[in-house]
């Protein structure tokens, strides 16, 4: 995206303030296998959507970071690209809301 490339260029405090920031709250790694066994309960579908995420997915955090959650097993859903894009930081976050 060009515009969030252009106010990274022009904003590299905030963007490194910002950075820090999660990367703070993000302490620790998952257990292994984490990902893996998530993808296998949820059989490889999207929690939101229900396509098919065995290429391509992202790592969702229920409660997000920003929002006081935690970077463990509990707190995290696979998504797929589209709908962790459209989830962003929400809480109480509906597929419904955004569906064409």
């Amino acid at each position: 995206n060009q515009s969030l490339k252009k106010y990274r260029q022009k904003n590299p405090d905030k963007v490194r303030e910002w950075s820090a920031t999660r990367h703070k709250r993000k302490t620790g790694r998952l257990p292994n296998g984490t990902v893996k066994k998530l993808l296998i309960e949820q059989n490889n579908l999207c929690v939101y959507c229900k396509i098919d995420v065995s290429e391509k997915y992202h790592v969702d955090h229920i409660i997000p970071l920003a929002k006081g959650g935690k970077h463990e097993p509990l707190n995290i859903q696979i998504l797929c690209p589209s709908c962790n894009m459209k989830k962003s930081a929400k809480l109480n976050y509906r597929y419904e809301d955004v569906r064409p």
